[in-house]
């Protein structure tokens, strides 16, 4: 189990940097931040984006794109989608990474 954390961990600490790259490369690029998501990804790379909401739409779910993704990611300023996307991702490693006493375990049920 500990390696699974870890595992995941490590995948997440990655997509933050990541993430976190590709904003500082857009504020230094000289990119507005305060334009829309969806608009400064359409300006960076169309067919990325029109892929993405392909792939989303027909192999996960048709409404997790109109209904989650534009309005809370893709129609907000970019600063703000960033943070949407880096602040879950560091919670998630926080617990991920989180130290628990030896023989403890984890019993919501109880």
């Amino acid at each position: 189990m500990r390696i699974f954390r870890l595992f995941i961990g490590f995948v997440l600490l990655t997509a933050e940097v990541g993430v976190l790259a590709i904003a500082l490369w857009m504020a230094f690029d000289g990119h507005d931040l305060q334009k829309p998501l969806g608009a400064l990804w359409y300006e960076i790379s169309p067919f990325s984006l029109t892929q993405s909401q392909f792939l989303i739409q027909n192999y996960i779910s048709g409404g997790l794109w109109d209904k989650a993704i534009v309005p809370y990611l893709l129609l907000c300023p970019a600063w703000e989608a960033f943070l949407r996307i880096l602040v879950p991702v560091f919670l998630l490693i926080i617990f991920a990474f989180w130290p628990r006493k030896k023989g403890r375990r984890f019993r919501p049920f109880r």
